[in-house]
């Protein structure tokens, strides 16, 4: 069986390119940043800057708000999970903002 440790150090990424700890860092987890660090896990390497990070994240916000969009009146569930794939995005973006200034 495979330890934690090795888990972590596979260079993963989600669906939208981000990996465990570029999120953790988007959303100022400090614990979890440490716990992951602590296990090997590095950042992804799918954008070229963080001016692409950003742009990617807003494209990805503007494809969720469009389905909400598209959504209102017919789908509740679906548009409930697409609202809070939506205020996560929001989420990182704040926390990209946020760490850009710092």
């Amino acid at each position: 069986m495979k330890s934690a440790r090795s888990k972590v150090r596979q260079k993963r990424v989600n669906s939208d390119g981000l990996s465990p700890l570029d999120v953790a860092v988007l959303n100022n987890n400090r614990s979890l940043i440490k716990m992951l660090i602590g296990f090997g896990a590095q950042e992804g390497n799918e954008f070229s800057s963080g001016e692409s990070l950003l742009s990617h994240l807003r494209k990805l916000s503007c494809e969720a708000d469009q389905r909400i969009c598209d959504l209102t009146g017919q789908d509740a569930r679906n548009q409930s999970l697409w609202q809070r794939r939506s205020k996560g995005l929001a989420n990182l973006i704040r926390g990209f903002t946020q760490a850009s200034k710092s």
